[in-house]
């Protein structure tokens, strides 16, 4: 199979809600074929991968991400990770690092925002989870955290628009 094929094919299993599958077509072109988008797209598939598990299990797919490609998805996936169950200060320079990577990526501004709900930053949070639903405005996560921020700060109409504009 070619990389655009294993790629596309990938793809379509990721749609499905098969991130196992999708990783195992990624990792088999990449025994025949030595290509950098390859290996960028195995590495987003760890990282989305690693999104969707356990603490223990995310943090072994994020690693496993970043030998492939070096990415700001992962950074902020990880960063996200931190901040719900590690250290608030690492997961603060991986937000950092990738919104410096890109810094129109919603993951990054998600990640951020749970960075400062931990500290109890909260407006901070606010600004950084509204910026992360302007520009990934169908992520549920998202919106989740938005509401329990917003219900944190004292805001409960806020938290109640935020959830019905979530849904």
């Amino acid at each position: 199979m070619d990389v655009a094929d294993a790629i596309h094919r990938a793809l379509e299993l990721q749609l499905a809600d098969r991130h196992d599958e999708a990783i195992e077509v990624l990792l088999a072109a990449a025994k025949e074929h030595e290509d950098e988008d390859l290996y960028f797209a195995i590495a987003g598939d760890y990282a989305l991968r690693g999104m969707r598990r356990s603490h223990a299990r995310a943090t072994a797919d994020f690693d496993e991400a970043d030998k492939w490609a070096e990415l700001p998805l992962t950074r902020a996936a990880r960063a996200a990770e931190e901040a719900r169950h590690g250290d608030p200060g690492k997961a603060e320079v991986l937000a950092a690092e990738a919104l410096e990577m890109d810094p129109e990526l919603s993951t990054g501004h998600q990640a951020l925002g749970a960075v400062r709900l931990r500290q109890g930053r909260l407006d901070e949070a606010v600004e950084a989870l509204s910026r992360a639903v302007e520009l990934g405005p169908g992520n549920g996560p998202t919106w989740a955290l938005l509401v329990e921020t917003l219900t944190a700060a004292g805001k409960p109409d806020f938290a109640a628009k935020a959830l019905g504009e979530g849904l």
